[in-house]
């Protein structure tokens, strides 16, 4: 229950304040004036107020009765089932050893096909797992994990120091346990500083262990709960709750996909590929630099096998990898086991014990990834030059700035012209897990993917096992008929591949992609606008029938941008349902309103940098150094209030103050903790007390940053050639040129404030005070300094 008009400071100041002691207000009932006067603010989520159904007292019409319900039930979560596992702090010298001396080219090369090599290598490393590495079950212990084993011995003979005075009455058992207490006190608040200083320290290298420390404040070893429903069914033991949530995510995808009859993978093709691309083969060299690039952190996979042994391992095992990765490309098959993919539920939001609530992350092999990510850079400089200029997602050099800008840019110069833009929003239903296998294939083969390789992808693509896994607990084995692989390399290039024609159907229209979202607009002038507009809507419709992709009428909007006060009435409609129309949506992390004053983003913004703040200052309180109370709040709380930022830099103060409100309210929480300095000193003097920069300093460093990367070729988008235009003076100029950039004229603010416009303008501000700025000559570290705002750190 925020409170929908309160752009007042001191509306900002109380919600800002609940939002910062993560506070909720509850109460949803107004008065007799339709007014809420009554403010119940507590920190229980699941609170609710509602009206009594007698009176409870006698009182005004404005202060209605309230009843306030506060649940007492505390929510039991599923219990880890506890069973032996590797632990991989194994005698690797020893197994690099073994691992070298194998001949594998003798051991492999007489199988029949890729699963046989797969089943021999398997078969040696965990030979060797079970004598080189020690196994162990991680029993929950009933002692804190800071409690050190010299603390825990001393408690014990405190325990039975205190039974034998309890049972004699010694008076010198007396003196003895009390002595043993004392020590007890000390050594506890000696542990807990250590193991809080510990990860203090570690933050930067290893911010795990502050994520753990965090789960252990919560008191929860477990995020599920060990009761969770799905429709009407309700289920309470662990082999149940995986199987409901295995029923869930297996009733995504449709149907087993058969392509036409007429189709066959060699004869037919769409489109005429200027390359193709038919075998591929790779050296062990290449298998040894992708080894030494795994992220070792990362946890196991469905085949027990961590990234840290692969890496650990990795001059050994490079061959073997070699060969397998070479007879899989030859045979077109991808091996059984590297399909297998375990999949853990990631809670969303709603009610935690609603199966629905969850989203599956897929965990796969370490060495399928790691044949994904060598196979990837080639199929991809393949297809890059023939994927549509609007697709801006995982793709190098594309991002969501850069398609976000060249949108609200276009949009800003149309409404700054008196003009109407509307702009048509869709929602594909479940896209990743709905792609049609048989039309992908025929897709791929029209980028110039054919032969062996094309058979390989057929083969990666199909029967893929996955099966869910909670808390030690698996459920039954589902297949995946249809979809690209989630948590792979190759899904998301596969997915651009099977969505890029979609653009082809749009022909009256601007159309902005990011991987599925895709959005289309065009400047309304007449009611033929409005029908061109539906017909490329009605186009795309066609295209998901085609495609076997289902449009989501409900999620799909529509939303006017103009200032006009007699506004063109447009209608759209999906499928005979009429879209909705918006005031604000939100479009890839950034909400636009219908003015593209981005007010409701800012107030977004804040309010999570105001949670974040709040999060921070409760759990870091014992934190000492100052650098690591910094580090948290660049990375939990600044980066909420910079994400995009090049979009929607404010232009109004009131907006500017209101986002460097969370900073200031962060420096004076480091200067009150400080000796010597006082809170009470201005915010400039902090930030140099502190070696931070303003919040607009580092949103002129972002917006110049950005166009040091538009003008190096770093971003690669079209647009942003097409209207950054040099300045050519009609005569030979006798001292520098004070703008090299043509800049068109605008009309009000918000073409001057449309992304593009505004940041040429800040360079040609700043050059005007540093000559030797040059972006065309200046590497971006180099540019960063010379503008000086960047941090030093602490």
């Amino acid at each position: 229950m925020v409170p929908s008009n309160h752009n007042s400071p001191l509306g900002h100041s109380i919600t800002d304040f609940v939002f910062i002691n993560n506070l909720f207000q509850v109460n949803a009932i107004a008065n007799s004036d339709n007014r809420f006067l009554d403010l119940v603010i507590t920190s229980c989520r699941d609170a609710y107020v509602v009206s009594p159904s007698s009176e409870l007292s006698k009182c005004y019409k404005q202060h209605p009765n309230l009843l306030l319900n506060l649940p007492y039930n505390k929510l039991v979560y599923l219990k880890p089932k506890c069973k032996p596992r590797y632990n991989y702090r194994a005698d690797y010298p020893s197994i690099v050893k073994n691992l070298k001396g194998v001949d594998w080219q003798t051991k492999l090369s007489g199988c029949e096909n890729i699963d046989l090599m797969l089943i021999k290598f398997y078969k040696i490393v965990d030979d060797l797992l079970e004598e080189y590495v020690p196994k162990q079950t991680l029993n929950k212990s009933k002692f804190p994990k800071w409690f050190s084993t010299s603390f825990i011995k001393l408690l014990q003979e405190k325990e039975k120091n205190r039974k034998r005075f309890k049972k004699y009455r010694n008076p010198r058992d007396e003196i003895e346990y009390r002595l043993l207490r004392s020590r007890c006190h000390a050594m506890y608040d000696k542990c807990y500083s250590d193991y809080r200083n510990n990860i203090e320290a570690n933050i930067p290298k290893n911010p795990k262990l502050f994520w753990s420390f965090i789960k252990h404040k919560r008191g929860s070893d477990s995020s599920i709960p060990a009761s969770m429903n799905l429709k009407d069914q309700v289920v309470k033991t662990g082999p149940d709750i995986v199987n409901l949530f295995a029923e869930h995510f297996a009733s995504i995808y449709l149907p087993s996909s058969t392509p036409p009859d007429n189709f066959t993978l060699e004869s037919q093709c769409c489109g005429s590929p200027q390359r193709m691309l038919c075998s591929l083969a790779i050296e062990e060299i290449e298998v040894l630099k992708a080894i030494k690039k795994i992220d070792s952190a990362k946890g196991a996979s469905p085949d027990g096998i961590p990234p840290v042994f692969v890496k650990r391992c990795g001059s050994a095992v490079a061959l073997p990898l070699s060969l397998i990765f070479n007879r899989s490309l030859a045979d077109g098959t991808f091996p059984s086991e590297w399909k297998k993919a375990r999949i853990v539920p990631v809670f969303k939001k709603g009610e935690n014990s609603d199966v629905k609530n969850y989203r599956p992350i897929s965990i796969l092999s370490c060495f399928s990834k790691l044949f994904e990510s060598i196979v990837y850079p080639v199929i991809f400089r393949l297809v890059d030059s023939s994927i549509s200029d609007s697709q801006h997602g995982f793709r190098r050099g594309r991002s969501i700035v850069t398609n976000l800008v060249p949108y609200i840019s276009n949009v800003s110069n149309e409404v700054d012209s008196g003009r109407q833009v509307d702009a048509i929003y869709t929602d594909f239903s479940s896209a990743f897990d709905r792609v049609n296998h048989s039309i992908l294939l025929r897709k791929l083969c029209g980028f110039g993917v054919d032969g062996p390789l094309l058979k390989w992808f057929e083969s990666y693509l199909q029967q893929r096992p996955q099966s869910v896994s909670v808390n030690g607990f698996n459920s039954k084995t589902y297949f995946a008929d249809t979809g690209v692989p989630q948590g792979s390399h190759l899904g998301p290039l596969l997915f651009i591949i099977f969505i890029n024609d979609i653009v082809d159907k749009v022909s009256h229209c601007k159309v902005s992609l990011f991987a599925d979202d895709l959005k289309i607009y065009k400047t309304i002038v007449s009611v033929v606008d409005c029908r061109q507009l539906q017909s490329d809507l009605d186009a795309i419709l066609q295209w998901c029938r085609c495609n076997s992709m289902t449009l989501n009428a409900n999620k799909c909007f529509h939303i006017k941008f103009t200032r006009k006060r007699k506004q063109l009435a447009t209608e759209y409609k999906l499928d005979g349902t009429a879209l909705a129309e918006v005031n604000e949506i939100r479009d890839l992390g950034v909400i636009v309103d219908s003015q593209l004053k981005f007010t409701s983003h800012i107030n977004k913004s804040v309010t999570k940098a105001a949670q974040m703040l709040g999060f921070l200052k409760r759990n870091s309180g014992g934190f000492r150094r100052q650098r690591t109370k910094i580090l948290l709040y660049q990375t939990l709380v600044r980066s909420h209030l910079e994400f995009a930022s090049v979009v929607w830099n404010p232009y109004y103060a009131v907006h500017s103050q209101r986002v460097e409100s969370i900073q200031r309210a962060f420096t004076r929480h480091l200067a009150y903790n400080s000796s010597g300095f006082s809170h009470r000193n201005p915010y400039k003097e902090r930030l140099i007390r502190f070696r931070m920069c303003s919040l607009r300093e580092r949103r002129l460093l972002l917006d110049m940053s950005f166009f040091h990367k538009v003008v190096s070729g770093q971003y690669q988008c079209s647009y942003f050639l097409e209207n950054m235009p040099l300045r050519v003076p009609r005569t030979y100029p006798r001292g520098k040129l004070k703008y090299i950039f043509y800049t068109p004229p605008v009309k009000s603010n918000l073409g001057r404030q449309a992304p593009l416009r505004r940041i040429i303008d800040e360079y040609h501000s700043l050059i005007t005070v540093m000559p030797d700025l040059d972006v065309f000559h200046d590497k971006l570290r180099v540019f960063k300094d010379r503008i000086g705002k960047e941090e030093k750190g602490p």
